[in-house]
């Protein structure tokens, strides 16, 4: 005769794998980004000119990630990964101070009442700041970004 224990487990493994049947989910996952890269003269205020390559001269450069997984009743749980790019040394961030994934990396829970999102989030004044300026996000000509 089989022990209770083991057909207890049994039977519970047996429920959790049916309830796992019956949901539906869907999975959407994408990769994107900005890349920007010049070359070309750039002589900040008071300094001597050099020609150099440079990113980030028109737009913030940036790659990221983005995956979700849609459930039943509407609800989304997702996470985005989102990091600046340096092609004029190769290296991560805006700066060396820039920490890993410094644009934006959080988890998120969606429904139909909104989305709540836990983590490192773009600011909002540099969103509005963005959209009001006449250049976008440059951040090699645009006052407004730079300061």
């Amino acid at each position: 005769m089989a022990d209770p224990k083991i057909l207890r487990r049994l039977g519970l493994a047996a429920l959790l794998l049916g309830t796992t049947m019956a949901a539906h989910a869907q999975a959407d996952y994408s990769a994107y980004g900005v890349l920007d890269f010049s070359y070309g003269r750039f002589e900040p205020s008071g300094t001597v000119h050099r020609y150099r390559f440079n990113s980030n001269s028109m737009t913030a450069t940036f790659v990221g990630v983005n995956a979700k997984n849609g459930l039943e009743d509407g609800w989304t749980p997702g996470i985005t990964l989102e990091s600046f790019i340096r092609f004029q040394d190769f290296k991560g961030g805006r700066n060396d101070s820039d920490p890993v994934l410094s644009r934006n990396a959080f988890v998120s829970l969606g429904s139909n009442y909104g989305t709540l999102r836990l983590g490192r989030l773009q600011t909002f004044l540099f969103d509005a700041t963005t959209r009001f300026n006449a250049l976008g996000n440059s951040v090699a000509f645009s006052p407004a970004v730079r300061h």
